[in-house]
């Protein structure tokens, strides 16, 4: 179990928690229930669950009282891989706390956090319910009085990647460019990439938010990789969040593409793995920090045969897989066999 806190003013915090291999869920309960005293609100959860034990997760999660946190994002997974969890817990001190259409908002003076419900796509499956799922979103930052510019992060889950990527590109460019973000100025950092749910929907959405005079986001460009908005998609690969304390640097779903866009080792797992962690290892020592700077992060890998040796590449080459949670998953190219997203606070040198 591993828990790392991100101060943003005063005594208002986030703290990143990952239980990535125990399986256990009552540990899961201590450690949340730990994190959030008697004022903090679990602001986003993961669940990645075998999928023959869904049932008890299902049950478990019934019965829990979510008067203090968002509902949980659920993806059923390999069986290689046991029951893992990672959370995200505000304590808010003197911060004002409000539940606009399921989401979780923060506001103190000069700053407003907003940290989405998931939003599932309408059954069945149609192209343009995919934009609707984005609208969905846009009514939770409405009812918060925030806006689509407020978007510092998102992910995109497919049941379907293979069939869905090219629909999800679309839907985003289409809402992004109705929000009148210049592109090739910011976007949101994004994963999207395979991710089934217990009721199997074909696109959900997840997605935190800031605005205010006392917090700022930016596009940190990654140094050995092109932004997607050159080959016509729009995220950004890197945004960084400035607080009054701490930063937070939001690493979008990399995978071993190169300044041109193009895959690099293409079927060569353990050469793309190598490559991944070479480019996350260069964003960060652009912002000054390394992987112990990383606070959570989620392996994705292709075949299960390939688990093990990715797993062994990140920890020969010091990426902290004990604050990473694993997962089975289809990335966007058929021809990409691993991806990582990370997140990493950045301790300002003059604190």
């Amino acid at each position: 179990m591993n828990r790392e806190r991100l101060w943003i003013e005063g005594d208002l915090c986030l703290e990143f928690l990952v239980q990535g291999s125990s399986g256990n869920w009552d540990d899961w309960r201590s450690l949340v229930a730990d994190a959030m005293g008697d004022d903090g609100y679990l602001v986003q959860e993961r669940i990645i669950v075998p999928t023959s034990r869904t049932r008890e997760v299902m049950h478990g999660l019934a019965e829990r009282n979510l008067c203090r946190s968002t509902r949980p994002l659920i993806l059923t997974g390999h069986e290689c891989i046991p029951l893992q969890f990672s959370g995200v817990v505000v304590r808010p001190a003197t911060a004002k706390i409000e539940r606009p259409s399921g989401a979780v908002k923060v506001t103190a003076e000069g700053l407003n956090l907003l940290f989405g419900e998931p939003t599932c796509s309408p059954q069945p499956f149609v192209t343009d319910r995919f934009y609707t799922t984005f609208l969905q979103m846009d009514q939770q930052l409405r009812a918060a009085n925030m806006l689509g510019t407020d978007i510092a992060r998102t992910w995109l889950y497919m049941a379907d990647v293979a069939r869905d990527y090219e629909y999800l590109k679309h839907a985003r460019k289409r809402y992004f460019s109705n929000q009148q973000i210049d592109p090739a100025v910011f976007l949101p950092a994004s994963t999207g990439i395979q991710g089934i749910s217990p009721e199997k929907h074909h696109l959900i959405v997840d997605f935190w938010a800031c605005s205010g005079s006392k917090v700022s986001k930016e596009r940190c460009t990654s140094p050995l990789q092109c932004e997607p908005t050159q080959y016509d998609v729009f995220f950004s690969r890197v945004v960084r969040v400035s607080f009054p304390h701490d930063d937070l640097l939001l690493m979008s779903g990399t995978a071993s593409i190169d300044e041109r866009g193009e895959t690099l080792h293409r079927q060569d797992c353990g050469r793309q793995m190598l490559q991944t962690l070479t480019i996350l290892e260069a964003i960060l020592e652009k912002n000054d920090a390394s992987f112990e700077n990383v606070a959570q992060a989620i392996i994705y890998v292709k075949r299960d045969q390939d688990l093990s040796m990715c797993l062994n590449i990140a920890q020969e080459r010091g990426f902290p897989v004990h604050r990473s949670l694993l997962y089975i998953a289809d990335v966007c190219r058929k021809e990409l066999l691993c991806e990582i997203e990370a997140h990493a606070i950045i301790r300002k040198s003059n604190d």
